[in-house]
């Protein structure tokens, strides 16, 4: 692990799958809304053990 989750990086983590997957696939905004959703319930698990 390079370093533990910080609140910023959520921004960052959305952002760049998106970009990623948009370019890449076509996947449209309802992706970075899936993507979003995902790193919320991450965040809401606030688990010590799981790191993204």
């Amino acid at each position: 692990m390079i370093r533990l989750f910080q609140l910023d990086d959520a921004r960052y983590i959305i952002h760049s799958h998106y970009k990623l997957y948009h370019q890449e696939y076509n996947y449209d905004f309802t992706f970075k809304e899936f993507i979003k959703s995902q790193v919320q319930e991450f965040m809401d698990r606030n688990n010590d053990k799981e790191q993204i």
